[in-house]
């Protein structure tokens, strides 16, 4: 549901303009507008460090996958297929 159709935030519009004299909306609505800002901001700042996470997390799953494609994988790998294979025999 969009905000601006929902009830309850048109009640509270309507109790904002009944209840607060001129200065108190002028205040409130200043205050709100800062507060979005910071919220602005804040996501802002927020979507950098998922960025930088994801960056991280794409940079380990590179060295992950360069650890497979290594020899030393290889060798583990075919040391596990080895030792299976020797205690199968056994």
């Amino acid at each position: 549901m969009n905000l601006v159709q929902d009830p309850d935030i048109k009640l509270i519009e309507q109790y904002f303009a009944d209840e607060l004299t001129d200065n108190q909306q002028q205040t409130f609505e200043e205050q709100l507008r800062t507060d979005v800002a910071l919220s602005h901001k804040t996501n802002a700042y927020r979507r950098v460090l998922l960025q930088l996470e994801n960056w991280e997390n794409q940079s380990i799953l590179t060295e992950i996958e360069m650890f497979r494609q290594s020899d030393l994988s290889r060798m583990n790998k075919n040391f596990g297929v080895y030792w299976k294979n020797w205690i199968n025999q056994r």
